[in-house]
């Protein structure tokens, strides 16, 4: 337990180191050379180097010239590491859903305008492929490839993984309910049309018809969850730990051995609603279930307590038992994950103006929310910020809007958004800052909140964003 807790600490050293200092391609050392300099053992630091491997950050080589690489992760890699972090924060597929959809239509709108001219022979092959292709399982494997190169081509990283995850939740999720197998197999055929449709409307440059398309990938989804259930077999079908029957629609790629019994004890814990202590097996028992190697499954449930999802319990009454992260776990989590992409400062502020957005737009479509007194005080704080360090200047206005959201997954994001910015700017020393904004725009938006004018909260939101602020420094 404690060389366990050693090689991750290990291994997230490593990884900042990479962020930080080292391009695709740096040599880090050999074995020996970083037992050295980090004064481990070899199988710590061998253990440690495996999660470095995940993330995408690192790539080991053999031989006599080998070592650790330093790589530059796919949007892939990083999705699947979110998406272990943030379904944590699914408790609601409806409202997760939702959150996926307004950011979906962030990225179509963006690939709409970023799409590069190189990447048109990739998605017209795309589409030959679909036509040419005569078996089913052939064609639902090319909805991933679709979703992958939008989000690609909308030239945001962050909300590109954020989307690509939410996605890959939402398709677990799907993949678990227990439905008639007819049913799922022509919510699959729907859903690889709604996915070429959408890039066909990004190839011809129409950002209303990608939103349509979106809108009735949205719609698909909530029709399905109104399904009635059919009993399952067994415990594993239901808890998504048999060969999920739309698992093409998901975002993994190529994944592991470890990864996929990873994901497959996550789905189980998900499906079958478990909570915090919860025991899943011995160690013994869980490499009979999942047919893997004790080297596997080691590998497996180090990748889980990564994400704080399961803790293994040594001794004769042991075996791995659910761990349930707190909120500020997930979010420290789904960071980590996401520094690993080297986001931009300007990736964070596009972000940034479409969760305000969001924010706005679904408390004004909630009667009960809208109406609260609270609603009107934290916008009122947008006015004039005193004495905040300029650090923090821009993670006290994202925690505002966190106070505005009502469901778990946009109280993670806009945490996560939080805990981004500022991150970048030097402490201020002792220089506080007066931050103030014009104030009629912040009232017009409390009243078009408060008329349940979605579309209006929308255009009044965008007007405080662009009135922008003037900020002082003064000394303490």
């Amino acid at each position: 337990m404690k060389s366990a807790k050693m090689a991750q600490r290990l291994a997230e050293e490593i990884e900042q180191d990479i962020v930080r200092n080292h391009s695709a391609g740096d040599h880090l050392g050999t074995e020996t050379v970083l037992m050295e300099r980090y004064g481990v053992s070899r199988s710590i630091l061998r253990e440690a180097l495996m999660l470095v491997a995940v993330t995408g950050l690192g790539e080991i080589r053999r031989g006599h010239s080998g070592g650790l690489f330093a790589s530059t992760p796919s949007l892939a890699t990083v999705a699947a590491s979110l998406q272990a972090s943030f379904s944590a924060a699914a408790d609601d597929p409806l409202e997760l859903n939702r959150t996926r959809h307004a950011l979906e239509d962030v990225m179509l709108i963006l690939a709409v305008d970023r799409f590069e001219r190189e990447r048109i022979g990739d998605a017209l092959a795309l589409i030959a492929r679909l036509e040419g292709a005569v078996r089913r399982n052939a064609r639902m494997a090319l909805a991933s490839d679709v979703i992958h190169l939008i989000a690609q081509q909308c030239g945001n990283p962050f909300i590109a993984v954020v989307v690509l995850a939410l996605t890959s939740i939402a398709i677990d999720g799907l993949t678990r309910q227990r439905s008639d197998p007819e049913a799922m197999m022509a919510l699959g055929d729907r859903m690889l049309e709604l996915r070429f449709e959408q890039l066909r409307a990004v190839l011809a440059g129409d950002a209303g018809r990608a939103l349509v398309a979106n809108a009735q990938l949205h719609e698909t989804h909530v029709a399905h969850r109104a399904l009635p259930p059919i009993a399952a077999a067994d415990d594993r079908a239901a808890a998504g730990d048999g060969r999920p029957i739309v698992a093409p629609f998901g975002v993994g790629q190529c994944e592991k051995l470890a990864e996929v019994v990873a994901r497959r004890i996550r789905n189980r814990i998900a499906g079958e609603r478990l909570d915090e202590g919860a025991y899943l097996g011995s160690e013994a028992e869980l490499m009979l279930r999942y047919g893997v190697s004790r080297a596997v499954f080691r590998e497996a449930v180090r990748l889980l307590e990564r994400h704080a999802l399961v803790r293994m319990a040594r001794g004769k009454h042991g075996g791995l038992r659910v761990h349930v992260p707190t909120p500020d776990a997930v979010v420290t989590a789904s960071v980590l994950s996401l520094r690993n992409l080297r986001i931009e400062e300007r990736h964070v502020h596009e972000f940034g103006s479409a969760f305000g957005l969001i924010v706005v737009e679904r408390l004004a479509a909630d009667p009960v929310r809208r109406s609260a007194p609270q609603v009107g005080e934290l916008l009122r704080s947008l006015i004039v910020v005193r004495d905040v360090p300029l650090s923090e200047l821009a993670r006290a206005h994202f925690e505002m809007l966190t106070g505005l959201c009502g469901g778990q997954a946009l109280q993670t994001l806009g945490r996560i958004l939080a805990r981004f910015e500022g991150s970048g700017i030097e402490p201020a020393g002792e220089v506080a800052t007066v931050r103030e904004v014009l104030a009629a725009p912040v009232e017009d938006l409390i009243a078009a909140i408060a008329s349940g004018d979605t579309a209006l909260a929308r255009r009044r939101m965008m007007i405080v964003q662009r009135s922008g602020a003037r900020v002082r420094m003064r000394p303490r």
